[in-house]
């Protein structure tokens, strides 16, 4: 098609690398500050740690500009079946695997006071799609990203089945945006949910990212609509601390501060395209994040538990805990995650191809 570029193959070392650092940040601030704040049981004898370590949550929105920076990429360059499949075995492989293993940490081992996961979490978790109509369908409570990670892929794969051209993206962007803006302001839970308003701004600056690179004549309508994207971010993080559903509220300044911040990191990471011999450090880590973000934090819970009930210092169990599922993660990321996930895309482009009489023979599987 005129005017549209091909897609890069290649990944962003930087990235990837990235990606790891930020699932790691999550899980210290899950178990140093959110675990001994609001879920560990007293006799463990946890105290959190300094406040600056709240702001860890917010490298999740470092994913989701990232998701938006990938998904545009992929989406804008492939039929929406493709998509969705590559979509699916992009992220169910290794939730089927990591929700398995929290059942099983949460359920079997005997954690009195620590939460778990009951059956029908376990099924919306391995279904997928249930977690698209609520996160309480997530096993562990990290997976309430995942609903928006979700939504934002079923979003983009139908826009961009429709608006290919650069100038229709850019007006799409625009009316999203407005509808954000829109949505954070009157608080509609409809239009929220539609607009995916808690986390929609990270995703359009993704998206202008990937755009800027592509699209080099369009550079400086682009950079006017990425500002107006980055300001939108404080107001997604002070949405909740306005309602009072925000467990770790923060100010103003911080959250114009802390979006500063993850905006930066992101660039200066992106423009790390490779780092040459050592890249395949980088794509490990990229693949370990994934599965590392979804099973450490009730199965990591209860690693600290144990630990500290069998006699081991508290910072000790904590440290024990990340090396545990550093490992877990390492493990489904070599091993178990790339033979699912052959097999999975095998199964659907097969089936893919049947309901559409395609004669394209299947993804076979290796």
């Amino acid at each position: 098609m005129a005017g549209i570029r091909q897609p890069t193959t290649g990944r962003v070392d930087g990235l990837d690398s990235l990606r790891l650092i930020l699932a790691l940040v999550v899980v210290a601030f899950h178990y140093l500050h959110a675990f001994p704040t609001n879920t560990a049981p007293d006799d463990l004898g946890l105290t959190p740690g300094p406040r600056i370590l709240i702001f860890g949550r917010y490298a999740v929105e470092a994913f989701f500009i990232i998701s938006g920076m990938v998904i545009a990429r992929s989406a804008r360059h492939r039929a929406f079946g493709e998509y969705a499949i590559n979509r699916f075995v992009r992220l169910w492989p290794a939730m089927a695997v990591c929700a398995t293993i929290t059942v099983i940490a949460t359920q079997l081992i005997d954690s009195p006071g620590l939460p778990y996961a009951n059956k029908l979490q376990y099924a919306g978790s391995m279904l997928t799609l249930p977690l698209l109509v609520s996160d309480y369908f997530g096993v562990d409570w990290s997976y309430w990203s995942l609903t928006y990670e979700l939504r934002f892929y079923l979003l983009a794969g139908l826009f961009f089945a429709f608006f290919r051209s650069t100038s229709a993206i850019l007006v799409g962007v625009t009316v999203w945006m407005a509808l954000t803006l829109v949505a954070l302001i009157v608080h509609n839970p409809l239009l929220e949910t539609l607009t995916i308003s808690k986390a929609s701004a990270c995703f359009i600056v993704g998206i202008l990212i990937y755009l800027y690179e592509s699209e080099r004549h369009r550079r400086p309508v682009i950079l006017l609509l990425a500002v107006g994207a980055i300001a939108l971010i404080p107001m997604q993080m002070m949405a909740d601390v306005a309602r009072g559903q925000a467990p770790n509220p923060i100010y103003w300044p911080e959250a114009i501060a802390t979006t500063i911040v993850i905006v930066g990191i992101v660039l200066a990471f992106n423009a790390v395209k490779s780092f040459g011999p050592m890249r395949g450090i980088a794509r490990m880590s990229g693949a370990m994040s994934y599965p590392l973000y979804l099973v450490h934090q009730l199965a990591g819970y209860v690693i600290i538990a144990q630990l500290i009930w069998a006699g081991v210092p508290p910072l000790a169990a904590v440290v024990l805990a990340v090396v545990g599922v550093l490992g877990i993660a390492y493990g489904v990321a070599a091993f178990v995650e790339p033979w699912l996930a052959r097999r999975t895309k095998m199964v659907l482009t097969t089936g893919l191809a049947l309901l559409t009489g395609s004669r394209a023979k299947a993804v076979p599987a290796k």
